[in-house]
């Protein structure tokens, strides 16, 4: 299934956004890190430390917590190297612990390592070690076994996380075909994948995706049309503005303006709380081209600023602030620089203002990442 990369499709400068709105993210927002780091380090002292060397610390699902929240802090951070030499530690950590029991728990404790490893991957165009990892992982389906390093784990030994490893490889496949502009690749993933996977919302959404690439408008639309009978809430939304997306590539304007208008509507009558909600929410509020005083915008901009995302919060700021020179909502972005650890989020409001960078404390992190290595060197 290998074809050359075909560029996105534009019409008017507009290319369908190629990532999965749908899916849903393994944190609630993207707090201050030295917040989170914080509550991470109590977490520890609370849940992990005092159990280390039980004989059930297998069972512990507060450490998998941690590791997961530290690597993407570290990543958020800018750290990539960091990150990737964590995960792999955390791998073999728990790796060596089931060679020492025999007890598969802690194997299944390697897995969501295993696959941010293959996230990180992807992250840095490393796109030879991202299949090596996820047809390692499918293998298990097919072969009976998977390879950590050296060590063989049989089938019989996952056979509860089966289900997870299927879904979540299936997933991360379409992610590395979106990315890289494979929309006939992830149109013949129906021959090659049985239909729980095929039939999933993100698979149906990539599908739009790719016909949309394509210019198979009328297949997209009946795509749309039949999973959106079967949805409610916001997932249909997401739907819709697939549809949305089809009318504007077809230069259908006036349809394509009803469209996101009625989205509109369901949105302010929609108790926005996921953080997949809310951006959804902002990107409506960015086709709209709505200001602050909107109501939408004022609804998600509240809820982000009261789960303390840097990240978010600052997209949206930034567009309104370029479309009025608001001295106000200035003032908000530049209290975030002030104390925002995430790279992206001090590049841009540097590059914006012509900010000097300035580099924050990590006194929480850099405690947060002594008790990581206390954890993984107690072996």
């Amino acid at each position: 299934m290998t074809h050359a990369m075909k560029p996105a499709r534009t019409v008017g400068g507009y290319a369908p956004i190629a990532k999965l709105l749908t899916e849903s993210r393994d944190i609630h927002s993207y707090p201050n890190l030295e917040k989170w780091s914080k509550s991470l380090c109590e977490k520890f002292d609370q849940c992990i430390k005092p159990y280390i060397n039980e004989s059930n610390f297998s069972e512990n699902r507060e450490i998998e917590v941690l590791i997961n929240n530290y690597t993407y802090i570290l990543l958020f951070k800018g750290e990539l190297r960091k990150s990737r030499d964590i995960l792999i530690s955390v791998i073999k950590f728990w790796s060596k612990r089931y060679v020492d029991t025999q007890d598969v728990e802690y194997i299944k404790k390697a897995l969501q390592p295993i696959i941010n490893l293959a996230r990180l991957s992807l992250i840095e165009n490393k796109h030879q070690e991202f299949w090596t990892i996820i047809d390692n992982l499918s293998d298990v389906t097919r072969s009976g076994y998977i390879q950590l390093f050296d060590i063989i784990v049989e089938r019989d030994d996952l056979s509860s996380h089966l289900d997870f490893i299927s879904k979540v490889t299936f997933k991360e496949r379409l992610k590395i075909y979106l990315k890289l502009n494979m929309f006939s690749d992830i149109l013949n993933l129906e021959k090659y994948f049985p239909a729980e996977v095929t039939n999933s919302i993100y698979y149906r959404e990539a599908q739009i995706i790719a016909l949309i690439n394509l210019e198979m408008y009328d297949d997209a639309i009946s795509v749309i049309r039949g999973v959106m009978y079967k949805t409610s809430g916001i997932t249909q939304n997401i739907f819709y503005y697939r549809l949305y997306e089809v009318y504007l590539c077809q230069g259908r304007n006036d349809e394509s303006v009803s469209v996101i208008y009625n989205i509109y509507i369901e949105m302010l009558d929609f108790k926005s709380e996921g953080l997949r909600d809310l951006t959804f929410s902002q990107l409506i509020i960015t086709n709209l081209d709505l200001d602050e005083n909107d109501e939408l915008s004022r609804r998600v901009a509240s809820k982000l600023t009261q789960l303390g995302d840097e990240f978010n919060l600052t997209n949206m700021l930034l567009s309104f602030y370029h479309k009025r020179k608001s001295e106000s909502v200035k003032r908000n972005i530049s209290d975030i620089y002030s104390r925002t650890q995430y790279i992206q989020v001090s590049k841009k409001i540097s590059s914006e203002f012509n900010f000097d960078l300035i580099e924050i404390p990590s006194n929480w992190n850099e405690r947060l990442s002594n008790n990581l290595d206390f954890v993984l060197n107690s072996i």
